[in-house]
């Protein structure tokens, strides 16, 4: 039989322009004609059995295995001249598994995500089942499914998807075994990469939980036409590490890349150069960077093609103009090549700034004058620290401002990017019961930690400098203070919610006066002044220091929030603390002090959410004990399937790539975040305050806690243990 008529196809689809939004489905698996429209957003139900519109199995046995006449013949028996209507499906293995191999496979099968493109709106997921009671029978129309509906040439593309999946050896020869769809809703109802969909078939008990033996899990869209779909292989993307010699370049910026490439969260057309004033090869840059990659990602095939991507640009300095010609002249050879090569019409440009702030200005004028992308997008992720008072932040944003929109400046504070910062506006937003509490009338103090067990070691050259306040609490924890603190804006989600919800934090930021100092406690780690990178061995800067501020609006007015941050303290730890006030009478009502509800948000090193709750005690006593409600993100979401979490770097350069502008910060948030600092950091250094002196490995300054208790009125439960699954521990800010 002839090939089909491509040109009859085209016409029947301009015709009948593919809505993607119909799923012809009934409820016996054998009867065809009650099959019903069933629209998968808006049903809300697990779908039955499905005989065609987006998903058709067809059984080639009864075509002697001949896929054009089997093709041809739903064409005929449809209406149609070619296939229904287009639909995305992607089949990974046709091989019979049990419910924990199948498990097992979902967790490693990142590796052939990259072969497709993410959907641009997929909406449910099918889980394959094996048919029972017919033995030996053939399927592959799925295969065609999706070859037909994205490629003209649907016999070449066939061919294609058999050497990706098993290499040339095979042919379309190789059995399959039979299998029926079933379909289950997307109760998130969001856009999903197609790792995103494993990780959700994976972790959605309905698809995995029964005995069945599974084939496959494949997905389909319900959104876009098919030449719409957003495929990573049809740009290409040059990336420019900026001071790539250097310790945040190999220890932070390289590896988050590699987890991103690993995961196939870059596109494959993907290459990135390092630029530096170190005079080293490409190779050594290599040689660098490996014992990090190595840390990030275990496996050192992948590590080998990432570096393979990898290249380095000297230059006597970050603003010298013609190494920077130099190096858009190398980009523009890599941009013809993957053109003629792949038919890659644009290559998009990411220079992310991995230097100090002082050469921030002549780094952005080079590349703006030598090295900007001619058809693709051009941004820059810029590293704190911006500036060091309110002055030089301005003179920083004045100067990059001169080159680039804010559109175009990603300033990054990894804090934004960990995964319960991010978890802030679901939890605030998503929970009733948090966002009638979260206010004067219930809350006695919000508090802000941030806690390492190491001093300088080092790093006291930079630090002297800078001092903890400069270095993490008018950063990091302001940052995080805003999105807990902050009203709800009108979009949580898109492209575009980035500018409501930093218009937010702003208006946080506009209802708090300046730091004063009789509102700031400083301390000093014995030791401080043995890291031989500090000069000045008489320095006062505060290794310690805690904050009080108010937010005064009518939502907070009255409420202390306190921000506590030290190196050489007992412990590595960032928090979120919010105390509420004393249960009413509760004293008089059990005759004892009934101890407040505390909720803990911990970023780090555990990523968790705990309730304080009072229960009675166990056994024959009523008296009012503490103990906690909680969810513990390792345990419960990612251990159990065999992933980790994103580190905030890779989650926020995957921001940028994607334009998402809601985790980075915003000129007018620096502007208005130094105003209410510069002052009392101006007063510190001129009157060079003397700090409490700390033991390295304590919990900081002896008086540090009472201050704290005095000012925030925070009442500490010194009988209250936490249970974190395994071992007791005493807890408290």
């Amino acid at each position: 039989m002839s090939a089909p008529d491509l040109s009859k196809l085209k016409l029947y689809y301009a015709a009948n322009p593919p809505d993607l939004t119909e799923s012809v489905v009934s409820e016996d698996e054998k009867e065809e004609t009650t099959a019903r429209p069933v629209y998968p957003i808006a049903s809300r139900r697990k779908l039955q059995w499905e005989f065609k519109g987006l998903t058709l199995w067809l059984e080639l046995e009864e075509f002697n295995n001949d896929l054009t006449k089997a093709v041809s013949d739903f064409s005929a028996r449809h209406n149609s001249p070619f296939i229904p209507k287009p639909h995305t499906t992607a089949i990974y293995g046709m091989q019979h598994l049990t419910v924990a191999e199948a498990k097992a496979k979902l967790h490693h099968i990142k590796e052939r995500i990259g072969q497709w493109p993410t959907f641009s709106k997929p909406t449910g997921i099918t889980q394959d089942i094996a048919q029972v009671g017919r033995p030996g029978q053939v399927c592959s129309i799925a295969w065609c499914e999706l070859t037909l509906a994205t490629n003209a040439d649907h016999e070449a593309a066939l061919d294609t998807l058999y050497e990706l999946f098993y290499g040339g050896k095979y042919t379309r020869d190789r059995p399959w075994k039979p299998h029926n769809s079933i379909a289950y809703d997307n109760p998130q109802d969001n856009t999903l990469s197609l790792l995103d969909t494993v990780l959700y078939a994976s972790q959605n008990p309905t698809l995995l939980g029964k005995e069945r033996r599974v084939e496959a899990i494949s997905l389909w869209s319900t959104e876009g036409k098919m030449e719409e779909w957003k495929c990573l292989d049809r740009e290409g993307l040059a990336i420019i590490v900026i001071g790539a010699s250097g310790d945040l370049a190999k220890k932070k910026t390289y590896p988050s890349l590699l987890s991103l490439f690993a995961d196939y969260l870059l596109p494959r057309n993907v290459i990135i150069y390092g630029y530096a004033r170190s005079n080293i090869s490409s190779e050594q840059l290599r040689e660098k960077l490996r014992p990090y990659l190595t840390k990030a990602v275990n496996d050192e095939n992948v590590i080998d093609d990432f570096l393979s991507r990898c290249h380095y640009q000297s230059g006597p300095g970050y603003g010298d103009s013609t190494s920077w010609q130099h190096l858009d002249k190398e980009i523009v050879r890599f941009e013809d090549e993957i053109a003629h090569a792949k038919g890659v019409s644009k290559v998009n440009r990411l220079f992310y700034f991995a230097i100090p702030p002082n050469v921030f200005a002549e780094t952005g004028e080079a590349i703006k004058t030598s090295c900007m992308s001619s058809k693709g997008f051009s941004r820059m992720i810029v590293e704190k620290p911006f500036g060091k008072d309110l002055e030089s932040c301005k003179e920083i944003l004045a100067r990059l401002g001169k080159h680039f929109d804010e559109t175009n400046l990603f300033r990054i504070d990894h804090y934004l990017g960990k995964e319960m910062v991010q978890n802030l506006m679901v939890m605030r937003f998503g929970n009733i019961w948090m966002e009638n509490m979260m206010n004067r009338n219930y809350v006695q103090c919000v508090m802000l930690t941030f806690k390492e067990p190491f001093g300088t070691e080092g790093r006291g050259g930079y630090f002297d400098q800078y001092g903890i306040i400069r270095d993490i609490i008018q950063n990091h924890l302001l940052q995080v203070m805003c999105l807990l603190c902050m009203e709800c804006p009108n979009k949580l989600d898109g492209i575009d919610a980035g500018e409501k919800i930093r218009d937010e934090k702003v208006r946080v930021l506009e209802a708090m006066n300046p730091v004063t100092l009789d509102e700031v406690f400083l301390g000093q780690y014995e030791g401080y002044h043995d890291d031989e990178t500090i000069t000045n061995k008489d320095s006062n800067c505060p290794t310690y220091a805690a904050v009080r501020c108010f937010i005064n609006n009518p939502r907070w007015a009255g409420v202390p929030i306190i921000f506590k941050a030290g190196k050489a303290l007992n412990e590595r730890k960032a928090e979120m603390r919010i105390q509420f006030k004393d249960a009413p009478a509760g004293e008089f009502l059990f005759g004892t002090k009934v101890p407040r509800n505390e909720l803990v948000i911990k970023l780090q090193p555990d990523e968790l959410i705990y309730m304080k709750s009072n229960i009675k005690t166990p056994g024959f006593a009523s008296a009012p004990i503490q103990s906690e409600l909680q969810v513990q993100y390792d345990t419960r979401y990612f251990e159990q399937n065999g992933v980790s979490n994103p580190d905030a770097y890779s989650r926020l350069i995957l921001d940028v790539l994607r334009g998402k502008s809601a985790a980075f910060v915003r000129s007018d948030e620096l502007i208005r975040a130094w105003e209410i600092f510069t002052p009392v950091l101006h007063r510190i250094d001129r009157e060079n305050v003397r700090p409490h002196v700390y033991k390295t490995g304590s919990r900081g300054p002896d008086e540090a806690d009472a201050w704290i208790n005095d000012k925030s009125g925070y009442v500490r439960n010194d009988d209250y243990v936490w249970y974190d699954g395994n071992i007791c521990r005493k807890t408290g800010f």
